[in-house]
């Protein structure tokens, strides 16, 4: 069984890198670093990570292609492997739409979110594809989203009840 965290970017940067080691040392497998663009961007912490850790992987994000181009997203995530290696996964999701309104972003239309999303799954996956230690998960949230998740390597339900997790 594999074993991962989420890191609080909410915490001072000093103590998210001694949890980052701590947990490195303790033997957790992957060690994820959540995105609040409103506060710390988690791409820069997750190399502050990569610099203090040598065994766990790093799962950038949640990040949401309703904030950041695909285009930049690969670029971030190719940066990440090109300096620590390939020790990074990625989370790709539209994010909270209330935290998203917090700092100007919106949905846009909901009918072709999924659609938004999975694209942006697809031109990332291409990107990395040379690396193939590297996956992408798409976050997901209701059954449209649960359904398309099958564009990414793999899904991590957002808020999960039963029946969300029997669709």
């Amino acid at each position: 069984m594999e074993w991962g965290i989420a890191i609080n970017l909410r915490e001072p940067t000093s103590e998210i890198v001694e949890k980052a080691k701590v947990a490195d040392q303790g033997g957790i497998d992957t060690i994820w670093v959540t995105d609040f663009p409103a506060t710390r961007l988690s791409p820069v912490l997750a190399s502050i990570i990569a610099q203090n850790t040598k065994n766990c992987r790093i799962g950038v994000g949640l990040l949401s292609p309703l904030i950041y181009k695909p285009s930049h997203i690969l670029q971030m995530m190719t940066t990440l492997i090109e300096m620590y290696g390939e020790r990074f996964d990625l989370l790709l999701g539209p994010g909270d739409r209330a935290k998203l309104r917090d700092i100007g972003v919106e949905y846009g239309e909901i009918s072709t979110l999924v659609e938004r999303l999975c694209d942006s799954v697809t031109i990332i996956r291409e990107g990395l594809e040379e690396y193939n230690a590297t996956q992408v998960f798409l976050g997901a949230q209701g059954q449209k989203m649960i359904k398309a998740s099958t564009c990414s390597n793999g899904v991590l339900l957002n808020f999960s009840d039963s029946e969300m997790i029997q669709w």
